[in-house]
Parts: structure tokens; C-alpha cells; sequence
């Protein structure tokens, strides 16, 4: 049973006591997060619209998420500045405070299953190489992402349906939340969110071991375990690592606030407060997950240089400098080949490998096997 706070009635205007200064203050630093979040996942998208180079799989997911993070930023923070910051009678009755939860719920839903699917992908194609490349397809991720938005939204509604019916009558949005957190169906959507950070959790474990084995045994058995493309796939591990342990850090608070609770009973003003730190501190992974992207992976770096050379009316020069450096950092296909090999030789010394390894030093011999397949029939000829 769903009771109402004694003093929901002290609720007329702004928060308890709070001046004209610290609502300012809040509400500035809302609308700069909402910016750079706007800012920096409005770039990641138009550098994938722009260029086709930028369409692989590792890419589509990461557009994927910013496009969480805009409609986040352009949807959650308002609604959280109205029921957080400004906190007046309109914003408080039950079908805005059903709202206000069911979007926050859904995004929250969004943003960790796209990383889940991030940290899916690089574990893959950290530990499953040539099975990743030989099984990659981008009409199968566009289908699992259609399918990963479709189960989200109608997982958020169906749960949230049955919550409408609870009317506490003009209170606040957190007083609202506080009540929806009591119910089953509450739990069943924060069991969704511990599902997803646990398979994020073990998929970053799985694949880290991977690559720290691959470093010890490769420089053993006299192999290049420092090639560009183990590079390139720790670093892109990393990246993901990066956003994934920040989005999980920043829900540490929402699950204190809920463990523990801030004693709406007693004092509003603080039990605000509190909630506008949660809310900063969910907030945040919106805004830098871009820019981790736009400064860490190589492909969205450079077009970011070519966009800057060109405003700067540079843009021919820029772009044979970014060609050049592109050709120097990603030798020929025969380099991620090889590094495929190698990786198969750890859990396959015997077999195919070694095959394969002949084959990769013939085709780097004779560049042309059809030239050379042509001059043998000469000899035979003759």
C-alpha cells in the first residue's frame, strides 16, 4: 500500500528554502550538460551521415548510443530541471510524474543494453577473431539494434501501464518515484539494468583476460604481439571500457538513493538536493561518452580533423594529410590477416594455421599468383 508523505503539502513553489541563486545555479549547470550533449552526439551522427567510411559495425553501435544520449539530453533534462530545479504545481501531478519516470526508465534501459551490445561486439572480436570477421554483417546488427529498441520500449510501457494508477495527488515527482519503487514492477525493470551491467561487467573480464594472454604468449612463440591491428582492437577495448565503467559509476548514486533512501518524511529540502546530484551524476555519460568517441577512435578522430581543416579553409590540404596519415597507420589487408593468424595459432598450434601462414607468405612473394600461374603454363608450353 502506497502511502503519502505527511508534509507533501509544504510543496507549494520552488524547493524548501531554496534561494533564487541556487536554482539558477542548478538549472545552468543542467542546460551545460544538455549542451555538450547535444553538441558532441549531433557530430558523431553527422560524421557517420556524412562519411561512408565511418559505416563498420563497431561504428554503427557507436552512433547508436549517441543517438540515446541526444534524445536523453534533449528529452530527460528538461523534464528533470521542471521536477527537480523549478518543482512547481504544474509539474506536480500524477500523469507528468508517470511520464517523467517512464522516459527516464527507458533511456536508462537504452543506453545499457546499446553498451552491452559494445562490449558484446569487442569481446567477439577480441577472443573470436576470424569467426568474427568470417560471421559479421551489418544487416544482422541493424536487425539486433531494430530488435534491442523494439523489446526496450515495450518492456518500459508494459511494466509502467499498471503504475498509473497510483494517485498521491499534487506531490512531487520524487515523492512519485519513491512510491513506484516499492512495486514489483519497479524491480522488474531495475533487474533488467543489473542484467545488462552484469553482462558488460563479465565481457570486459572475459575480454581483458584474452588480451593480456595474447601479449605474453605472441613475443614468446617469436610473434608480433605489438601489431597495428592488436592495437587498434585494444584500443578500441579500452574506449568501450572507458564509457561503460563511467555510465556504471554514475548510477552508484541512483542505487544508494534507492538502498538507502533520503527520508522524504523529514526534510524535502535535502532529499532534493540529493536527487539533483543523482540526476547530475546520470546526466553525465550523455555528455562525455561523444567526446571519448570523437578523441579515441581513429576514424571519427580524423574526419573530426578534416571537418576542422575545411572550416578553417584548409580542407585540401587536411584531407591529403589525413589520407597520408590513414595509408602510414593501416597498412594492407595482408598485416590484419596475418595478426588473424597469429591470434588462431595460440588456441590452434596445429592444423590449418599453418596453412594458412604458408599461403600469407606466398601471397606477400608473388603479389600476382595469376601472373605467375600464366608463366609456369609458358614453361610447360615450351
Amino acid at each position: 500500500m502506497v502511502s503519502l508523505p505527511t508534509n507533501s503539502s509544504d510543496y507549494t513553489g520552488t524547493i524548501h528554502g531554496s534561494s533564487l541563486y541556487v536554482i539558477c545555479t542548478q538549472s545552468i549547470l543542467y542546460a551545460l550538460l544538455a549542451l555538450l550533449a547535444i553538441a558532441g552526439n549531433a557530430l558523431v551522427i553527422f560524421l557517420f551521415t556524412r562519411h561512408k567510411t565511418l559505416r563498420n559495425l563497431p561504428n554503427y553501435l557507436i552512433v547508436d548510443l549517441s543517438f540515446v544520449d541526444f534524445f536523453n539530453s534533449v528529452v530527460n533534462i528538461p523534464c528533470a530541471i521542471c521536477s527537480v530545479v523549478l518543482n512547481y504545481s504544474i509539474f506536480r501531478n500524477r500523469t507528468f510524474a508517470w511520464t517523467v519516470s517512464l522516459l527516464h526508465s527507458l533511456f536508462s534501459l537504452l543506453s545499457l543494453s546499446t553498451m552491452a551490445l559494445q562490449m558484446t561486439d569487442r569481446y567477439l572480436a577480441v577472443c573470436w577473431p576470424v569467426l568474427y570477421k568470417a560471421r559479421k554483417s551489418k544487416t544482422k546488427l541493424l536487425v539486433v539494434i531494430v530488435v534491442k529498441w523494439i523489446l526496450n520500449v515495450s518492456l518500459t510501457v508494459l511494466l509502467y501501464f499498471p503504475l498509473y494508477k497510483i494517485d498521491l495527488g499534487s506531490v512531487t515527482v520524487v515523492s512519485y518515484r519513491r512510491a513506484y519503487s516499492q512495486t514489483l514492477y519497479s524491480f522488474f525493470v531495475r533487474l533488467v539494468a543489473y542484467a545488462c551491467i552484469f553482462f558488460i561487467i563479465t565481457f570486459a573480464v572475459l575480454s581483458l583476460t584474452r588480451l593480456r594472454r595474447t601479449a605474453h604468449v605472441l613475443p614468446a612463440q617469436g610473434q608480433n604481439g605489438n601489431s597495428p591491428m592488436a592495437r587498434i582492437r585494444r584500443k578500441a577495448l579500452y574506449t568501450i571500457l572507458i564509457v561503460t565503467s563511467m555510465c556504471i559509476a554514475s548510477y552508484l548514486p541512483l542505487v544508494i538513493q534507492g538502498v538507502v533512501g533520503f527520508g522524504l518524511e523529514n526534510d524535502g529540502r535535502q532529499t532534493h538536493l540529493a536527487v539533483f546530484a543523482v540526476m547530475i551524476c546520470l546526466a553525465i555519460p550523455s555528455s562525455l561518452n561523444p567526446y571519448v568517441f570523437l578523441t579515441r577512435v581513429h576514424s571519427f578522430t580524423s574526419k573530426v580533423k578534416e571537418l576542422k581543416a575545411t572550416l578553417c579553409g584548409h580542407g585540401h590540404e587536411g584531407s591529403e594529410n589525413s589520407l597520408g596519415q590513414t595509408s602510414q597507420e593501416h597498412p594492407l589487408g595482408g598485416t590484419s590477416i596475418a595478426e588473424v593468424v597469429q591470434i588462431e595459432v595460440i588456441k590452434h598450434p596445429t592444423g590449418l594455421t599453418s596453412v594458412r601462414s604458408v599461403s600469407l607468405c606466398d601471397t606477400e612473394s608473388h603479389p600476382n599468383p595469376n601472373l605467375q600461374r600464366s608463366s609456369n603454363t609458358r614453361r610447360k608450353s615450351f
